[in-house]
């Protein structure tokens, strides 16, 4: 999360008060957490990504080496947490309290 997504999150909870807030960030955890999903899904490198944790596995299988488990590149994927956010917020309008919504499940 940068700045304007924490700043964003921040006067959502303001308005909304603090037990209100924390029903709502659940619901951003999981929005969060499924978009990051998709997000590294459709990376362009996906499968070398997917190959190369294979294969650090394997080495790792053989050696128990736990320095082969580190990645070589710290490339960081980035995506707006703002989408999250306003699905969650959302979420809780739509949805109401996520406690008595698995509580119906």
């Amino acid at each position: 999360m940068g700045g304007g997504d924490v700043k964003a999150l921040a006067a959502l909870g303001a308005l909304l008060g603090p037990v209100t807030i924390v029903q709502v960030f659940l619901y951003i955890a999981l929005f969060g957490g499924l978009f990051s999903i998709l997000h590294y899904l459709f990376s362009r490198n996906f499968l070398e990504k997917a190959a190369g944790a294979g294969r650090a596995l394997m080495a790792f299988a053989g050696t128990r080496d736990v320095e082969v488990l580190r990645p070589a590149t710290t490339e960081k994927l980035r995506f707006p947490y703002a989408s999250a956010i306003a699905f969650g917020f959302f979420s809780y309008v739509q949805w109401g309290s996520i406690f008595t919504l698995l509580k119906s499940l």
